[in-house]
């Protein structure tokens, strides 16, 4: 999916860019279009839905599955930044 910015974006969970756009754009990969998705980024459509579009009710599911610990009053940017790390 192709997302258009300029500079860096930083991954607070990992603490480490996230992304580069190169002449304003960046291909990415599902975790990091997630992401994006969540900030705002613009974006192509695309056909199939990601993570992004996901409740928060649904990430948390998907939290709880795979064992990955969260509190219930963290933001969906948050949730998705934990459920990518996974």
């Amino acid at each position: 999916m192709k997302f258009y910015g300029n500079g860096s974006v930083w991954d607070r969970e990992r603490k480490k860019v996230l992304c580069r756009f190169k002449d304003g754009i960046h291909e990415a990969d599902e975790r990091t279009a997630s992401i994006l998705l969540a900030l705002g980024y613009e974006h192509e459509e695309i056909e199939e839905p990601i993570e992004e579009v996901l409740t928060r009710k649904e990430i948390m599911q998907k939290l709880d599955k795979n064992k990955i610990p969260y509190k219930p009053n963290m933001n969906k940017e948050t949730l998705l930044n934990l459920l990518g790390g996974e």
